[in-house]
């Protein structure tokens, strides 16, 4: 079965923790969406997800802080047609990255996972409304769809 959200209206101005709950949020101007704790270390076997939508051209996500165990904690982006991107290549230190999706991908939803390992700081991500060609997802350190599939973490 997969997620249901819960319209929570705008993100615009907000901070916001991606492991609050499965949420939706419109976004026309910006706000931030952290891992739990940020920027103590977030919590171990972590699995949340949070889907986003604008009337905007897209919406770009903007890694103004992010460490992550590499490979094993990590973001998926999963698309309105079910393609997923990110994974293992969505994790580490991506400070600055910026991660573009045009409008006829949205809504977006965003899926952290993490093990029972090794946690670290999480991230901080200011989501935008707007989109920027030259961060296209499929362009970018997020772009990797060579991963194994995740559907069961959208349960």
């Amino acid at each position: 079965m997969a997620t249901s959200f819960v319209d929570q209206g705008s993100i615009d101005g907000l901070t916001l923790g991606i492991c609050d709950g499965n949420f939706e949020y419109n976004v026309t101007t910006s706000g931030i969406i952290q891992s739990d704790n940020y920027p103590a270390s977030y919590n171990p076997q972590t699995s949340c997800t949070n889907q986003f939508y604008s009337t905007a051209d897209g919406i770009t996500f903007e890694f103004q802080s992010f460490f992550t165990e590499q490979h094993f904690d990590f973001i998926v982006f999963r698309d309105s047609a079910g393609n997923d991107f990110g994974g293992q290549s969505c994790s580490g230190f991506m400070d600055g990255t910026r991660v573009s999706v045009d409008s006829s991908r949205l809504p977006i939803s965003i899926f952290f996972k993490s093990d029972h390992m090794e946690e670290t700081s999480g991230f901080s991500i200011v989501v935008s409304g707007g989109y920027d060609s030259s961060n296209e997802i499929a362009n970018g350190p997020c772009g990797s769809q060579n991963f194994v599939d995740y559907n069961y973490y959208y349960k």
